[in-house]
């Protein structure tokens, strides 16, 4: 789960580093085990021969939408201000984890068949 949203209480004072704060430790203990279990999913409903592709292509779906958020969120303060932008890119993040929860992949109730090679 992705805290970014918490950024919006940065105006509250010292209250909101510690909300911060736990909010980062939350999600810097999340995000391996996501990672970890995302890969593994990802690997055994491969089959092996198309297993290079699928990562050169997960690659590039993760790492190349950075640009385009670069440039969406340049484009965004140019037309809304620098606090807009940054509140609305917090609610984007913070709500990112909608994917996982309301996706099939939450129901899973045991391991998939590993991919025919």
């Amino acid at each position: 789960m992705n805290f970014g949203f918490l950024l919006c209480l940065l105006p509250l004072g010292k209250l909101s580093l510690l909300a911060i704060g736990a909010g980062l430790f939350i999600t810097n203990i999340g995000v391996p085990i996501y990672n970890i279990n995302q890969v593994s999913l990802r690997q055994i409903i491969t089959p092996q021969r198309l297993r290079g592709r699928m990562n050169a292509t997960m690659r590039t779906i993760v790492w190349g939408t950075i640009p385009l958020g670069s440039f969406i969120g340049g484009a965004l303060t140019t037309l809304i201000g620098i606090i807009p932008t940054l509140t609305v890119s917090a609610i984007l993040s913070g709500l990112a984890f909608l994917w996982i929860v309301l996706g099939p992949t939450i129901s899973l109730q045991k391991q998939p068949e590993a991919a025919n090679d």
